[in-house]
């Protein structure tokens, strides 16, 4: 049995470690970075931190993201198998989200700035 199930996140580069929180609450707080999806309106999925599946094509759009915002923090996420199920969820695209934030033991910093080849 699994202890953990990985995923991806690229995170703006204001985050700087502790609980990975979703964009509404990065708004309460007076701390939101400038939205960065123009095909989005903004607020859009405010209330989910989204992943990427650590699968070949979850990894594969996860660099492309990071590639295009080189700026950007590469985080792995490992959410406990005990409550993976209860706690993922999908937004309208299909992609895992978790609600509201991810605390900060499940988040892992693996790079600052964008390298090809980490992803693989």
């Amino acid at each position: 049995m699994r202890e953990s199930q990985t995923y991806w996140h690229v995170a703006h580069p204001s985050y700087r470690g502790g609980d990975l929180l979703c964009r509404d609450y990065l708004v309460r707080r007076g701390i939101a970075p400038e939205w960065a999806w123009p095909d989005a309106p903004e607020g859009y999925d405010g209330n989910v931190v989204c992943l990427f599946p650590d699968t070949p094509s979850g990894r594969e759009e996860a660099d492309w993201l990071w590639y295009e915002r080189p700026a950007y923090v590469l985080l792995r996420i490992g959410i406990p198998a005990d409550v993976h199920d209860q706690v993922v969820t999908a937004v309208e695209e299909g992609y895992p989200a978790i609600e509201h934030q991810i605390p900060a033991e499940w988040v892992t910093e693996v790079r600052r700035g964008y390298a090809a080849g980490v992803l693989q």
